[in-house]
């Protein structure tokens, strides 16, 4: 028997055929063996509107849905254009369109129909929401240099209307007489309880599951990956050569936000969807960050009097998922709270509970800077001499954010300034969840006694250690897994075209 969220999309499918917007287009997506379509995964086409820089071209947008519809709404996302996102303010970096009625928690209701979420994504392409900027450089230029921006449309209309936007598609051809097998193959082991839930949740759903934990040889995850159709993994390198020995590999999720580990442009020309599970790690990283906090303050506990965090100005640099544990921690402690993130407004921020400020240079005003942003193309090498010297007396400086694993350089402190800064500054702490990469270096500059004072880093990424998050993370993987293979729902899928974002 059909579910609701079926019904509906059927119902959805006739409404649309019998009538329906000129220049639009929008139907459930052809399954990858050729059988019939996806009733959950629709491919769509807006066209700009005439008299507006959008003119000219049609947009190609996908629409996931889940079981969930529609009591919740379809995750919309725009395909890229010749490999980068749709340039507009109202666009995430991974292509999804942020917009009130596709929120759930705004202004989504059941009723709405396909055929409005298109009209309103529409009129959001010529009207962008400055209160909810989604894309840095987009949003800047409407607000700071509005014919560079319309310049910037009109020509990405050209590339789209010469054919710039090609559907980047994972191709999985289902064999629903034999189940899938899904290998969580980690070197770090999960918490038993999280395995016996992952075991649990595949069992439920007809897949099978396998296991290969604490591997010490790569011949071993090269052998059990060979006849895995889904993988689960933590911190484990993926790289080309692990590609190549994953000849039925369709879906790679890893357990944790960061993927840095994985090598995306690969795993693209395998055809592999690789997919994360971000926020299940958040409070985890957050707690790490103040108890480095709390350690350093109390001199690592060596009997010494210490100092209270009480009234002193916490800046956060970067509002995501754990600022916002970060924020609530802060607030039981008592602290002055201020944060900075390009992509939130100021209202957005202070609804967090913390004062917004405007640009990097400020945060770095604060007591305690704590980082919480990627390592990108803009963030990478960003803290530098001139931002670490401008903090103030007995300034502490917390970085849980994760560089990336293939591109060294794409780490957001550039190091060797950290090191100069330690040095010459003996008031300057350092606190970290991962040691740089030139540790041995600090140690050496600023001598055994300054190390404790001022430098306390984890052996290893430990942000995520704990066996809630532990949990967390592996049973989301598993859920995203089953959606993969039901419905061919690619949630927090983070390769698109070959980009890592």
């Amino acid at each position: 028997m059909a579910s609701f969220a079926s019904r509906r999309l059927q119902k959805e499918r006739a409404e649309w055929r019998k009538d329906h917007p000129f220049g639009f287009s929008a139907k459930p997506m052809a399954n990858p063996d050729g059988k019939g379509q996806n009733l959950f995964r629709w491919i769509c086409g807006i066209p700009g509107r005439a008299g507006t820089p959008w003119e000219g071209a049609t947009y190609k947008l996908t629409m996931d849905f889940s079981e969930d519809y529609p009591g919740k709404p379809p995750k919309c996302k725009f395909v890229f254009v010749n490999g980068k996102v749709l340039f507009h303010p109202n666009i995430y970096p991974s292509g999804t369109v942020c917009l009130s009625i596709l929120n759930e928690d705004e202004d989504w209701k059941p009723s709405i129909t396909i055929k409005q979420i298109l009209l309103g994504v529409q009129d959001l392409l010529d009207n962008p929401n400055s209160a909810s900027p989604a894309q840095a450089e987009p949003f800047q230029l409407f607000t700071q240099n509005k014919e560079e921006y319309l310049r910037r449309v009109k020509q990405q209309a050209k590339d789209v209307a010469n054919g710039g936007q090609k559907l980047f598609r994972i191709t999985v051809v289902v064999d629903f007489m034999t189940p899938h097998t899904v290998l969580l193959a980690t070197t770090k082991p999960f918490a038993k309880d999280a395995v016996d839930a992952i075991k649990l949740i595949c069992e439920e759903h007809g897949l099978l599951f396998e296991k290969l934990e604490g591997y010490k040889d790569r011949a071993e995850l090269y052998e059990a990956v060979a006849s895995a159709e889904a993988c689960i993994v933590r911190s484990d390198v993926c790289d080309e050569e692990f590609f190549s020995h994953a000849k039925k590999l369709k879906v790679l999720v890893r357990a944790g936000a960061g993927v840095d580990a994985i090598d995306l442009p690969a795993a693209t020309n395998h055809g592999v969807c690789v997919q994360n599970t971000p926020g299940q790690n958040s409070n985890a990283v957050a707690e790490l960050a103040f108890g480095m906090l709390l350690a350093h303050k109390r001199n690592h506990f060596d009997g010494n009097s210490g100092t209270e965090i009480r009234g002193s100005s916490l800046g956060l640099y970067g509002c995501g998922n754990v600022s916002r544990f970060m924020i609530l921690a802060a607030q039981g402690f008592g602290m002055d709270i201020y944060a900075f993130d390009p992509f939130l407004t100021p209202d957005q921020i202070a609804d967090l509970g913390a004062e917004p400020l405007y640009d990097v240079p400020s945060i770095f005003k604060c007591d305690v800077v704590s980082l919480h942003v990627p390592a990108t193309r803009e963030t990478k090498r960003s803290i530098d001499e001139k931002l670490l010297r401008s903090m103030p007396k007995g300034g502490i400086l917390i970085n849980t954010a994760r560089k990336d694993f293939w591109v060294h350089v794409r780490q957001i402190i550039q190091e060797a300034d950290l090191l100069q800064a330690l040095a010459e500054r003996p008031d300057l702490s350092y606190l970290a969840d991962d040691k740089p990469d030139n540790t041995e270096e600090i140690k050496e500059a600023l001598g055994a006694s300054r190390v404790k004072k001022q430098f306390l880093v984890t052996p290893k990424k430990m942000g995520a250690q704990t066996a809630q998050a532990n949990s967390n993370s592996g049973i989301a993987a598993a859920k995203q897994i089953v959606e993969f293979f039901r419905g061919g729902l690619v949630k927090h899928q983070v390769n698109i075209n070959g980009k890592h974002f």
